[in-house]
């Protein structure tokens, strides 16, 4: 559908996802007992809640304590950041409950926006010709660098280690800031033409696999 831009009748959609799920069950098994039982890699979902029940109960009653306590004023802001870059969150409280469309010019609600560079930066640049950062001469919005601010991805790196989120940083850096701009500069990433003849442009997605004789892959 992104491609063509023809709606795909349900049924067609239908038979895909069935498909996509008995494979993804049949491929479970295997992938469960290879690395869950076979090399005691640790289960994402499992560990986190382990890590947190580890730290509540380990030590001293007071220290207990002190951890929960810590963990529920964390989770205070992170809740407040998440409902304050709502769209449906804020859109309930200023137009349904507050009704602030019947007293104010506001037609849409205000809410945060967790991309800093893409909604707020950007905007400034092209309003005031300010400097946009690119690698060797592409933008980098291109190949999907983004500055956002998730409180979820702080949890994941400290649940991940400094050793697995250091591997992940370094393999993002050598594909987005070394591999794919090399790979657009020498043309085996380039604009195409899409199906209906309009020029598709260089994008992340794009930027991450392969192009006509290379590749790079997230």
């Amino acid at each position: 559908m992104l491609v063509t831009g023809v709606i795909v009748p349900w049924w067609r959609i239908l038979c895909w996802l069935v498909v996509i799920a008995v494979l993804g069950v049949f491929l479970a098994f295997p992938m469960k007992r290879r690395f869950i039982n076979g090399e005691q890699l640790p289960f994402p979902e499992g560990r986190a809640c382990g890590v947190v029940l580890d730290a509540l109960h380990h030590g001293k009653p007071e220290q207990g304590l002190f951890k929960a306590r810590l963990l529920g004023w964390t989770a205070l802001p992170a809740g407040f950041d998440k409902f304050i870059t709502g769209d449906g969150w804020m859109r309930l409280l200023q137009l349904k409950i507050l009704r602030m469309d019947k007293w104010t010019d506001l037609t849409e609600p205000w809410h945060f926006r967790e991309r800093i560079d893409d909604d707020y930066y950007y905007l400034l640049a092209a309003k005031y010709e300010l400097w946009t950062p690119k690698i060797l001469g592409t933008d980098v919005r291109q190949f999907g660098l983004r500055f956002t601010l998730d409180a979820a991805m702080l949890g994941v790196g400290g649940l991940m280690g400094i050793r697995v989120a250091s591997s992940v940083m370094l393999g993002a850096f050598i594909n987005f800031f070394i591999l794919a701009p090399i790979m657009i500069q020498r043309g085996n990433i380039a604009a195409r033409l899409g199906p209906t003849g309009a020029l598709v442009a260089i994008s992340a997605p794009r930027s991450s696999t392969s192009g006509p004789s290379g590749g790079a892959s997230r």
